[in-house]
């Protein structure tokens, strides 16, 4: 049997590479695994019994640790398991998708969910898109991004072994989805993984204020790195 974690954050990819595992014959994602945890039971527990069902032989789940608010001792087992760690390179990008998902009141992975026409009809009429909203959110990006960064380290050192980076670009633009059917030992089912199926459209093609919200991302990333 093979085990794997995937460490992720918001819209970066995370939906479309669970969808890809689930369409992989002999492969299950359980995605967002904690969302059905009951706090009265320990996390320990509850993972142990969703790995231990009758299940395909590859077997995992998907885990923004910070929604929870738990470290990497949430889950210790005895058995190998791979850790996949995703991010995004572009934090303007993520923070962009960010802000839109929460004003559309939607949180589409690609244009076939049921919310993509509310993204869709958002972009359409709204081409200024709010600054201080995303100052917020792409503030929130870079401090999350670190931090998971750091947890998927602590996760993998307490299961022994290493972890394996994945990055949004990587999984659309790149060979992440190679390097995934590689370690996991299959062949993946990717008819849900192609660029076309994005909802979102470049930030360049429909935000009248992108400048702005360059100098933004500058302003933050130069304080977070001096610490201010």
């Amino acid at each position: 049997m093979t085990r794997y974690a995937v460490f992720k954050l918001p819209r970066t990819g995370s939906s479309t590479l669970a969808e890809v595992l689930n369409a992989t014959d002999g492969v299950i994602c359980h995605q967002e695994a904690l969302n059905d945890w009951d706090p009265a039971t320990s996390s320990q527990e509850f993972v142990d019994a969703l790995m231990s069902r009758p299940e395909p032989e590859v077997r995992g789940f998907t885990i923004n640790p910070q929604k929870y608010r738990i470290d990497h001792s949430f889950y210790v087992s005895d058995q190998p398991m791979l850790v996949f760690r995703l991010l995004r390179k572009g934090y303007l990008e993520q923070a962009v998708s960010v802000v839109v998902s929460r004003l559309a009141n939607a949180h589409p992975s690609n244009r076939a969910s049921g919310t993509a026409n509310a993204v869709l009809d958002y972009v359409e009429a709204n081409k200024i898109l709010p600054a201080d909203e995303f100052r917020d959110h792409f503030t929130k990006t870079v401090k999350q991004s670190t931090l998971l960064a750091k947890t998927a380290d602590e996760f993998a050192t307490a299961h022994g072994v290493n972890v394996v980076d994945l990055t949004y670009e990587g999984l659309f633009y790149g060979e992440d989805f190679a390097r995934v059917s590689d370690f996991l030992g299959v062949q993946l089912n990717l008819a849900s993984a192609t660029p076309e199926k994005k909802v979102l459209p470049r930030p360049e093609d429909w935000i009248e204020n992108i400048d702005e919200l360059r100098e933004i991302a500058a302003e933050e990333t130069a304080q977070l790195a001096s610490g201010l």
